[in-house]
């Protein structure tokens, strides 16, 4: 197979497609809402807020809401 085919080869799924769902809606969902209310000024405000739950998801709730030990 050369390089070019290589490259763009799929190699068989590892279930990528279930958190890549969740995190396609976690953001969609919110800028659809906010394209309906014609709201779309907020929009990146509503993207940030999304991605910032996808990638804290892990952390326990008391760290997510209390941030001030790693500010200062």
């Amino acid at each position: 197979m050369s390089t070019v085919a290589q490259f763009f080869a799929l190699p068989p799924s590892q279930r990528d497609h279930i958190p890549a769902a969740r995190i396609a809606l976690s953001v969609a969902i919110p800028l659809l809402i906010l394209l309906a209310l014609d709201r779309t000024d907020l929009a990146i405000y509503a993207a940030f807020g999304a991605f910032t739950s996808i990638y804290a998801r892990n952390e326990p709730i008391r760290d997510r809401s209390n941030t001030s030990h790693k500010l200062g």
